[in-house]
């Protein structure tokens, strides 16, 4: 039972290291320029970024408490 709980709290860390690195990376990434089109398209870019950063994190919460029930 304690291998279990160890690869949901590995899982977890895991998952939580990556998702913060690859929001880091696409949002230092993203073409922010004065053109308008181009700063709605980053903006929105950046907009479903956070969300997918939320819902990821989510998911790596819920798997380190697994570890616990």
């Amino acid at each position: 039972m304690a291998r279990r709980n160890l690869e949901y709290i590995v899982l977890g860390g895991i998952t939580l290291y990556v998702v913060t690195f690859l929001f880091i990376y696409n949002i230092l990434h993203t073409a922010w320029a004065l053109n308008p089109l181009q700063l709605i398209t980053s903006l929105s870019f950046a907009y479903v970024q956070i969300i997918w950063l939320f819902i990821i994190l989510n998911h790596a919460v819920t798997l380190i408490r697994l570890a616990y029930y």
